[in-house]
């Protein structure tokens, strides 16, 4: 069976001597539109297919064979992102019984999730609490794993943060690594997962709640707790919010030339300590300010970057 989702200026109206099909289903008001859900291709006036999809989830096809362009209105239906800030669930719209999540991708792109953009990936991280023999600091303390990554956001650039339970910063661990998990797979070859863990003299007697975030520099890419009567769960990280929040802006400035270690600059004025910025690409965090005849950045990782580069800010 398929899904077809069209949506309409009103509600439809039928009638004793046309009453509505078993197969058409009101799914909600949204935007202004009225969204019906059918097993098939429905023929009322005013209507917008939003798009149509196979019980696997694949986009149909027209007759031409080309894939049945989605309409951007899914987009508003189904944001993809953090939740205020806070990590989420698998991503879903509403769907008929048996049914697997949607794709967004007319062509899937190599390595991503086709259930949502090529350019808007999640990395879905397992947080697992585990326990530290390591002699003197014997304790409770944790392993993270990335089950899968989002090709656009390098893992051995993040980092989890750990917070007390006001949210007030205690420690970040070092970058993930690309690590043995001591398990193999049906060939019988070690399996390797991005992972970071709580070091050493961070571990509690009792099991505690977690809080922490996936980190990129001192950006946070989704946040959760993991309760104390909870020993894991796998969450969604979103580079940014649902309905946008953070993103990459032109800070309006340009990169003049090196001394050393800085990254020279006209004017420091758009920049603050800890700053996560992006130049040709590469992503860095202020460090520190240098004031001279040229105001400058100093940047970590240290990154030699030839003048006349754009210098992108997350705002």
């Amino acid at each position: 069976m398929s899904t077809y989702l069209y949506s309409y200026p009103g509600p439809l109206v039928f009638t004793p001597g046309d009453p509505k099909p078993g197969y058409v289903v009101f799914d909600q008001e949204a935007d202004g539109s009225y969204l019906y859900l059918s097993d098939r291709p429905l023929s009322y006036s005013n209507q917008t297919l939003v798009g149509a999809w196979s019980s696997d989830g694949e986009i149909l096809l027209d007759v031409n064979l080309d894939p049945i362009p989605i309409d951007p209105l899914f987009d508003f239906l189904r944001p993809v992102g953090n939740l205020d800030g806070d990590a989420t669930g698998q991503v879903l719209y509403h769907h008929f019984l048996g049914h697997k999540p949607r794709y967004v991708q007319e062509v899937p792109v190599a390595n991503t999730l086709p259930e949502y953009p090529a350019d808007n990936q999640p990395i879905i991280l397992s947080m697992e609490r585990r326990w530290d023999d390591t002699p003197g600091f014997e304790g409770w303390g944790w392993i993270a794993t990335i089950e899968f990554p989002d090709p656009n956001r390098p893992p051995d650039a993040r980092a989890i943060g750990i917070y007390n339970d006001s949210w007030a910063y205690q420690y970040t661990t070092g970058a993930f690594v690309w690590t043995d998990t001591g398990e193999v797979d049906g060939d019988g070859v070690a399996i390797f997962k991005w992972q970071t863990l709580s070091p050493a003299g961070f571990a509690t007697a009792t099991k505690e709640s977690i809080y922490y975030a996936l980190l990129l520099g001192s950006v946070q890419e989704g946040t959760s707790i993991l309760p104390e009567d909870q020993d894991s769960q796998t969450l969604y990280f979103w580079e940014s919010n649902q309905g946008g929040g953070s993103a990459w802006v032109d800070s309006g400035e340009t990169t003049i030339g090196m001394a050393g270690s800085v990254t020279l600059v006209s004017d420091n004025a758009p920049f603050i300590v800890d700053d996560l910025v992006r130049i040709n690409g590469v992503e860095m965090t202020v460090t520190s300010l240098y004031f001279g005849a040229n105001d400058g950045l100093v940047l970590s990782p240290y990154t030699v970057s030839p003048s006349g580069e754009v210098i992108e800010i997350w705002q």
